[in-house]
């Protein structure tokens, strides 16, 4: 419950003009039904008659929410009661990554949350941790998650560029990236004590690790080389020893 309880409080403080969730697997129901509320500020009043969700959609129209999970790993068969962008996304066919080729599934669970607190300030959050997008994932397992308020413009260029590798290519339109750009502007140069490292952001995750050194590390997706062993041997040479788990 701990997700859960995080985006309430978010939302007490603010009211949400974006949502956009990632996840390898999804179920259409849980989140129609419970996400869907807490983003809109109804969660204690959870629809249950198509009418609910007819009027739950109405409520979202302002907020620009979307969701994303790997195309082979979305519910399908529990169907789907409103019409919230759910992105089916293929790792090998992403926008704008520079000509690389992924392979694997789609596996991060990321969330960014933006919009407006009591005095008008524009305000963003980024949430990483292990939870799909399901009941199990957030509210049966034991999961891990981290906030960060995204307010360097490093940071927000990461997560832009993350979530932009995701978007069909028809959602990119001016005023979407006039509306992205304006936001990166007020968002100061000096940089956050912390980074949001991802291959989707033109990152190397492990040359990104082996030449700093930080007090914490929080992985959210956690997938390497079909050869790990011949990866590590890349970055470190003969100083691994023991077994590669």
């Amino acid at each position: 419950m701990k997700i859960f309880e995080t985006l309430i409080e978010l939302r007490r403080d603010i009211v949400f003009e974006r949502a956009w969730f990632t996840s390898f697997n999804m179920s259409p129901y849980f989140v129609e039904k419970y996400v869907l509320p807490v983003i809109a500020g109804t969660h204690e009043n959870l629809p249950s008659k198509m009418y609910d969700y007819e009027a739950l959609q109405e409520s979202l129209q302002s907020v620009d929410i979307r969701f994303f999970c790997d195309f082979r790993a979305l519910e399908l068969t529990e169907g789907k009661k409103t019409s919230v962008p759910f992105h089916q996304v293929n790792v090998k066919t992403l926008n704008g990554t520079d000509g690389k080729t992924f392979d694997g599934i789609f596996h991060p669970k990321v969330i960014f949350i933006q919009g407006r607190d009591k005095e008008g300030v524009y305000r963003s959050f980024l949430l990483t941790g292990s939870a799909n997008l399901t009941v199990s994932g957030w509210g049966r397992n034991r999961e891990s998650l981290v906030v960060r308020e995204i307010s360097d413009r490093r940071n927000g260029e990461k997560v832009w560029a993350f979530f932009k590798a995701l978007m069909p290519e028809r959602d990119i339109r001016k005023s979407y990236l006039d509306a992205i750009n304006d936001w990166l502007g007020t968002l100061a140069q000096t940089e956050a004590d912390w980074e949001f490292v991802s291959a989707l952001c033109g990152d190397d995750f492990a040359s990104s690790l082996i030449p700093k050194t930080s007090d914490s590390l929080h992985i959210w997706s956690p997938y390497f080389s079909n050869d790990l062993s011949a990866t590590a041997a890349r970055f470190f040479g003969n100083k691994v020893e023991g077994n590669i788990c």
